[in-house]
């Protein structure tokens, strides 16, 4: 099933038991088939049973995703003003907003507010055993520093 998030969807564990709505498996973005039955392309690729829920971003993390992380709950947008309608108390992440200002994009998994994350590329969102988790590997185009440190790096360019 191709299509798109709206307005966002919301993963969550209710008395240990996983909530996933909608249709499984969901494929968001452009597929191009890699042979073996994988998938590539610029795609949010998920699937869900009744005990687990996994949502991958591509190797490029070309495709836009954001995610909130409470407690058992995970929600899911295309756009991070998706999920600020929640009314959640939201902080901001300063730092994060100076680097935007300076050179236009945010650097790494920051948004605005320190809740938000952005899916970056080549990770996966599981939830299973009533635990939600965000782990992937690095592309082998990423540079190997450890992205907290280069965010720092920079962000010391702009504060003294």
């Amino acid at each position: 099933m191709q299509g798109h998030l709206h307005p966002f969807v919301k993963v969550s564990f209710v008395n240990g038991a996983l909530c996933v709505p909608g249709d499984s498996p969901v494929c968001v973005g452009h597929v191009i088939p890699a042979g073996g039955g994988a998938k590539d392309g610029v795609l949010l690729n998920g699937e869900h049973d009744e005990n687990e829920f996994h949502l991958g971003i591509d190797r490029y993390g070309a495709t836009p995703c954001c995610y909130y992380l409470k407690e058992h709950t995970v929600y899911i947008a295309a756009k991070v003003h998706q999920l600020t309608c929640l009314g959640e108390r939201l902080t901001y992440d300063y730092k994060a907003i100076a680097v935007f200002l300076q050179l236009r994009f945010f650097i790494g998994g920051r948004t605005p507010f320190r809740e938000i994350r952005k899916l970056r590329a080549g990770r996966r969102i599981t939830a299973s055993n009533n635990t939600i988790t965000v782990t992937g590997n690095r592309p082998k185009w990423e540079c190997n520093d450890n992205p907290g440190d280069i965010e720092d790096n920079l962000l010391g360019l702009f504060f003294s």
